[in-house]
C-alpha cells in the first residue's frame, strides 16, 4: 500500500513538472492555434486550386503519350474516361478530332478573327484548314511553318527592308517569351507551350533523327529541310493546332505592346 502511495505521488510530481515547463508554453500553443484558425479558411480556399493543378498535371501526363496536340475544347473529362489506356486514349482523341471537326474548325476561325495577326497569315491558315479537309496532309505542314516564322520575326521585330531573321533568331524569341505572355493559364495550353520552346524549332540531324521520326508533332527543320515527311492526318492536326497556339502568343505580344 506504501509503495502505491509513494507511486502515485511520484507520478503527481512528475505531472506537476511538466505543468511547470509546459506552462511558460501555454501562450505560444495559443497562439498556433489562433494562426491555424485563421489559416484554415485559406487552406479551404486554395484545396481546389491544388486539386484542379493535379488533374492538370495528370491531363498532361495522359495526352503527351499519345501524341496528338490538344486544342481548347479536347476537356479534361474527355481524357480521363481513358486515362489508363494510352493506346485506347490516342485512338479516342483522334475519333475526337474527326467527329467534332466542324466545331473545331470554327473555333480556329474564331481565333483568327480575333488576332492581331497579318491578313496574310491569316488567309495561309485558311487555306491550310482547306488543304486538311481535302486530305493533303502533307501540304499543311509546308503551308503553316512559313507563315508562323513569319509572324515570330514580326513580333521579335526582326523583319526590315533586305533583311531577314535567321532561324537561330526566331528559335530565340520563341525560348524567351515573357512569363506573363506566354505561360499558358490551362493544361492543354502547357503542352503547346513546351512544344513550341523545346520542339519545333530543334534542330534535327543524324545523331538525333530517331527520336523526331516518332514524333507525331512536325518540326520546323525535319519539314522543310524535306528529312521528315509530315504526311498523316495526325501531323495535319498536330500542326494546325500549333500554328493557331503561336498565333494567339504573338497576338498577345502585339496587344501587349500596343497597350
Amino acid at each position: 500500500m506504501a509503495n502505491e502511495e509513494k507511486a502515485n505521488l511520484d507520478l503527481m510530481d512528475i505531472a506537476t513538472a511538466i505543468g511547470r515547463i509546459l506552462d511558460p508554453l501555454k501562450p505560444v500553443f495559443q497562439a498556433i492555434d489562433k494562426v491555424a484558425q485563421s489559416v484554415a479558411p485559406v487552406a479551404e480556399a486554395i484545396t481546389p486550386l491544388i486539386v484542379g493543378f493535379a488533374r492538370y498535371s495528370k491531363f498532361m501526363d495522359d495526352v503527351r503519350p499519345t501524341g496528338w496536340l490538344p486544342v481548347h475544347t479536347l476537356s479534361i473529362e474527355f481524357v480521363e474516361q481513358w486515362s489508363n489506356d494510352t493506346s485506347l486514349l490516342e485512338a479516342k482523341i483522334g475519333e475526337f478530332y474527326r467527329n467534332n471537326w466542324e466545331s473545331i474548325r470554327q473555333e480556329f476561325e474564331d481565333n483568327l478573327d480575333s488576332y492581331q495577326i497579318a491578313d496574310e497569315t491569316r488567309s495561309t491558315f485558311l487555306e491550310a484548314l482547306a488543304v486538311h479537309e481535302s486530305g493533303h496532309y502533307r501540304c499543311v505542314c509546308c503551308v503553316l511553318f512559313p507563315a508562323i516564322e513569319r509572324e515570330l520575326r514580326f513580333a521579335a521585330n526582326e523583319i526590315s527592308t533586305g533583311s531577314m531573321a535567321s532561324n537561330k533568331k526566331v528559335k530565340g524569341f520563341a525560348n524567351r517569351g515573357s512569363l506573363e505572355e506566354m505561360l499558358p493559364g490551362e493544361a492543354h495550353s502547357w503542352i503547346l507551350f513546351g512544344r513550341l520552346v523545346g520542339h519545333l524549332y530543334d534542330d534535327v540531324n543524324v545523331g538525333n533523327i530517331a527520336q523526331y521520326e516518332i514524333d507525331d508533332v512536325p518540326n520546323r527543320h525535319a519539314a522543310l529541310h524535306g528529312t521528315i515527311a509530315y504526311s498523316r492526318f495526325k501531323h495535319s492536326v498536330n500542326m494546325l493546332v500549333m500554328a493557331d497556339y503561336v498565333f494567339k502568343v504573338v497576338s498577345s505580344r502585339a496587344r501587349a505592346g500596343s497597350s
